[in-house]
């Protein structure tokens, strides 16, 4: 606390910065309680939190599929099974989950064509994930499963699976098989396979407070950042009076609104 707040105190002496932003960070950490509390005493004004995202995690702790899969709702396993019978009915579908090895470029190949035929925003870095995808390969992370319906790729999932936590990093399907739940399906069948043949301790769905994701998590947390301002700095007190006003005009409008 004393070092943190010799810090804030130094770094507000100049005037040079107006403004400081810390995100994002865990509530319940002794760490974000030690940072408010220092910024306050370092002199800084208007010292407030915000939300960032919400995190849905799921602790495994030895459970099975099938424990897990019981501990889902009921809507949520009579989808899983009903869809998934019907995504592989006569062979028509297909599941895979690649690791490395030689079909490693056709699945990204796979990944990278389904992910442009998604309702996802356009990747503002096309090389980006083919390249986290081989690097996660060789370092023995990547979980990257596929979904072919008659042989087109419908849907894909890539995961990291990393000291025993499972993280969920980015997943799409194409809008025109949405009538088969392929997402779904794939989800489920890459679930059991983290839980059964990686025996991850948690699995993690990142940054996103997406409805579905309350299916298949339990525990939900925010993420939330810390903002504050420099009175010494003429910005920083501008920035500060907007900050007040803002938050004021929040306080009538809410009370107007009850």
């Amino acid at each position: 606390m004393i070092l943190l707040t010799a810090v804030f105190r130094e770094l507000a002496a100049t005037g040079r910065m107006t403004a400081l932003t810390l995100a994002p960070m865990n509530p319940e950490s002794n760490l974000y309680t030690a940072l408010l509390e220092a910024l306050r005493a370092a002199g800084w004004r208007g010292v407030h939190t915000y939300f960032c995202f919400a995190n849905w995690t799921h602790p495994i702790a030895g459970d099975d599929w099938n424990t897990y899969l019981a501990g889902r709702s009921s809507r949520v396993r009579n989808t899983v099974q009903r869809k998934t019978r019907k995504f592989l009915d006569n062979g028509r579908g297909v599941l895979t989950i690649t690791r490395d090895g030689n079909h490693l470029e056709s699945a990204i190949g796979d990944f990278t064509d389904i992910y442009g035929r998604s309702w996802k925003r356009e990747e503002p870095y096309p090389n980006f994930m083919p390249g986290l995808l081989r690097l996660a390969a060789d370092r023995g992370w990547l979980r990257l499963g596929l979904a072919h319906y008659e042989g087109i790729p419908v849907a894909a999932q890539a995961w990291l699976v990393v000291e025993g936590t499972a993280y969920i990093f980015k997943l799409a399907y194409r809008q025109d098989y949405r009538q088969l739940s392929p997402g779904t399906v794939l989800t489920a069948h890459m679930m059991r396979y983290v839980i059964e043949t990686d025996r991850v301790k948690k699995i993690d769905y990142m940054s996103g407070d997406d409805t579905y994701k309350s299916d298949w998590m339990s525990i939900r947390r925010e993420c939330r950042g810390i903002a504050a301002y420099n009175p010494r700095s003429l910005r920083g007190g501008a920035l500060l009076i907007a900050h007040r006003l803002r938050s004021k005009l929040k306080r009538l409008a809410g009370s107007s609104g009850a």
